[in-house]
């Protein structure tokens, strides 16, 4: 199978706290459970549930950082492991990386923080949250500055599934030779405004800043992930050890359903055939789940799947975010790092060498990307 890309760091702040271990800590303790009822909650109506990142973890903030919107600390943090992990100097590599900078809710609370200032000192003749584009040029420019990154920046808004969009983009980038690494991060905060615009939706109910009451299984969460993607050719030339590689990225979008729900799974099941090249999931071994608690999302999912018929119900499906929360942009990046994770720890067994990602929006639009995930796997198939 053809190659897009090699991952070659991985970094992650969640609600277990700061890095890829506190991430996957529990992870071998609740998969079975996980991977059970991956469309049963483990969290009940009414629950108390704080899905928020611990506040140790800012405990070493320089002051400067301190000053920074949530969301952007959160993705620094990420980026700083993933680098750290892959061994890679930005700076060395002068214009030759590039930023991929996701995140849903982030632009929230961080246009007020950048512009409020600014509007209380003169007439206010708009709403702050009209310049949220701002904001993700800002955030991408922080790691810029950090890392002494001079390459092309780009800002990907597109939902929940933004993080699988920016690797689509990514490896392209790669392949046409533009950069020779890419660092993605996907990042989100949980902040007043996202946490009112939940309670209309009937998702969560008594929340505050940063914590709630689970309403339908749903429990908001926050966090960041980051990943460091090089080509093949450069992976084999530098002698980098693949963690994972990119097999393929599917999107997929119900126009029809624009208004409403996808009841059929029709985006999903759309994204799955496309990132597998097929209708057969049997190079599948494990599919992360986009499950959230969200019953009409749910269901989609559970539909798209069981339209590639009776064998992919053999096909074990883990629902990370049951244990983790719903961290919106920032939840698939935490999904492949748990299933690279998992496989070069023998978690799931395997007997074919792919997982499959999936993240789907409520708007309509989802994706789904094909990996293979452990380094023994990644390596076999650069040589």
């Amino acid at each position: 199978m053809k190659m897009d890309a090699c991952i070659v760091g991985l970094g992650a702040v969640s609600p277990m706290g700061a890095g890829v271990s506190a991430l996957t800590r529990d992870l071998e303790n609740r998969l079975p459970e996980l991977i059970a009822s991956p469309f049963s909650c483990s969290t009940h109506e009414g629950d108390d549930w704080s899905g928020s990142v611990p506040d140790s973890v800012f405990e070493l903030d320089n002051a400067k950082l301190k000053r920074m919107p949530r969301c952007n600390r959160l993705a620094l943090m990420a980026v700083d492991e993933a680098l750290s992990h892959s061994g890679i100097k930005p700076s060395d590599e002068s214009a030759s990386v590039g930023i991929f900078y996701c995140t849903d809710h982030g632009p929230e609370s961080q246009t007020c923080r950048f512009l409020d200032t600014l509007f209380l000192k003169t007439p206010r003749l708009v709403s702050p949250l009209l310049f949220q584009n701002t904001t993700f040029a800002a955030g991408a420019g922080e790691i810029s500055m950090r890392h002494g990154v001079q390459g092309p920046s780009y800002s990907v808004v597109n939902g929940f599934q933004g993080m699988l969009t920016a690797i689509d983009l990514a490896s392209m980038a790669l392949s046409l030779g533009r950069i020779n690494y890419a660092i993605l991060v996907a990042t989100d905060e949980l902040n007043t405004l996202q946490q009112q615009s939940l309670v209309s939706m009937g998702l969560a109910r008594d929340v505050g800043a940063s914590s709630g009451k689970v309403a339908h299984g749903f429990a908001p969460a926050e966090g960041a992930a980051a990943l460091i993607l090089t080509s093949p050719a450069t992976c084999r030339a530098r002698h980098h050890k693949p963690l994972a590689s990119i097999i393929g990225v599917g999107h997929g979008h119900d126009a029809m359903r624009h208004r409403r729900t996808d009841p059929e799974g029709t985006a999903l099941a759309l994204a799955m055939r496309a990132a597998v090249g097929g209708e057969d999931l049997s190079c599948v071994s494990s599919i992360w789940l986009a499950a959230n608690g969200h019953p009409v999302m749910d269901e989609a999912e559970r539909c798209a799947i069981d339209s590639f018929g009776a064998a992919s119900g053999n096909v074990p499906r883990v629902a990370l975010k049951h244990l983790v929360g719903e961290s919106h942009a920032a939840a698939p990046g935490l999904q492949i790092i748990s299933s690279i994770h998992s496989a070069v720890n023998g978690l799931i067994p395997e007997s074919t060498p792919f997982s499959l990602i999936n993240a789907l929006s409520p708007g309509g639009g989802a994706a789904s990307l094909l990996l293979a995930a452990g380094p023994d796997r990644a390596d076999a198939l650069i040589d």
